[in-house]
């Protein structure tokens, strides 16, 4: 069963992300692979809310306009929970499940999300003269060089208007980092998948840790773990030849 694969990105990610990855030969051979941009980021359309549910929904429409019977998900964090709830909610349409860092529950250490797109949302776009301008205020506030880069991804500049834009909704995600929707996991009164899954982990990395393996194994029971010991939560950016 040669099924196609689809990978979703994480939170501030988009499709571009896994372009490296793509262009491996050795990585899915004969295979057709896509990478998406999940709503309200990249190149998708914006909308007022973004649920797992409604994510999940948005690849299942994908899948059923490009007449995809089923697929591999592989999922990096907020993708990584899409691809989890399209394969409980339709496990028929998911033929093997890979996750890469991140677990089926609740996370409480939004802090730092919410620091940085509260960051980019302070960012008085109208104003804004260069990019390098945009670096140095994001600096103040966000203090990491990785991911004031990887933040950074996020703006463009419209050739025409000369006007400098996010490419990801910043005031939806602002309110999904506020009131949980993008922190949570809807695992009530679904059943198991049990098809193939792989989890992937970076060792330095707080978001799969001994605690999330029962978790993983009650939802995912056929679940494979891996723990990559030197990388952080992109393990495929880090550590490209292992993953």
């Amino acid at each position: 069963d040669r099924a196609p694969v689809i990978i979703l990105h994480g939170l501030l990610g988009n499709s571009g992300n896994w372009r490296t990855l793509l262009n491996r030969s050795d990585c899915f051979p004969d295979r057709f692979v896509c990478a998406l941009d999940l709503r309200n980021h990249g190149n998708s359309d914006f909308a007022d809310s973004m649920t797992y549910d409604e994510m999940a929904s948005d690849v299942l429409n994908y899948m059923d306009k490009e007449n995809m019977e089923h697929a591999v998900i592989i999922g990096h964090s907020m993708g990584g929970k899409v691809g989890m709830t399209l394969a409980l909610q339709n496990p028929e349409r998911v033929s093997a499940l890979g996750v890469v860092d991140v677990a089926p529950v609740v996370y409480h250490h939004n802090a730092l999300h919410s620091n940085v797109v509260g960051s980019m949302r302070s960012l008085d776009l109208d104003r804004l003269q260069s990019f390098a301008q945009a670096r140095e205020k994001l600096s103040e506030k966000i203090k990491d060089f990785g991911i004031r880069e990887f933040v950074l991804t996020n703006l463009s500049r419209n050739a025409e208007t000369n006007k400098w834009r996010w490419r990801v909704n910043i005031e939806v995600l602002f309110e999904g980092l506020g009131h949980g929707d993008i922190a949570n996991f809807p695992s009530k009164g679904l059943q198991p998948y049990t098809n193939p899954s792989y989890f992937l982990a970076g060792g330095l990395s707080p978001y799969v840790r001994d605690v999330h393996r029962e978790a993983i194994m009650e939802l995912f029971p056929a679940a494979q773990i891996r723990i990559i010991p030197d990388a952080g939560h992109w393990v495929h950016h880090e550590r490209p030849a292992d993953f």
